[in-house]
């Protein structure tokens, strides 16, 4: 056999030293900070990638906006004829539909805005 005689092993036997564990932790590190850095294939120029919390925010004040504008647009009443009102609801409409929008971009992975 190619071990000690009677098979005696100390008790690290076929463990990966500290040293070597520590070292390919500390390139993973490294190479995560690399890739972190590099800038993003998809982004447009003159652009850069919202940080994912900010996204995350932006996205919930945009479902509470759109929460608040069906309120208001189912509290009025439903055959509206004064000019006034037609307006507004016109408006809420509008609104809404650009919040849906919005809800759209921000949901996905990656959000690009304007740099500075």
């Amino acid at each position: 056999g190619g071990g000690p005689p009677g098979g005696a092993r100390h008790k690290e036997f076929g463990q990966k030293p500290a040293y070597l564990q520590r070292r390919q932790e500390q390139w993973a590190r490294e190479e995560a900070l690399r890739t972190a850095a590099l800038p993003d294939p998809d982004c447009p120029p003159g652009m850069v990638k919202m940080p994912d919390e900010e996204r995350r925010a932006t996205l919930e004040t945009l479902r509470a906006n759109e929460a608040e504008a069906r309120g208001q647009l189912d509290r009025l009443p439903l055959v509206v004829q004064v000019p006034s009102m037609v307006r507004k609801q016109r408006a809420l409409e509008e609104k809404l539909k650009e919040i849906e929008e919005a809800i759209k971009i921000f949901s996905r992975p990656k959000v690009y805005i304007a740099d500075g």
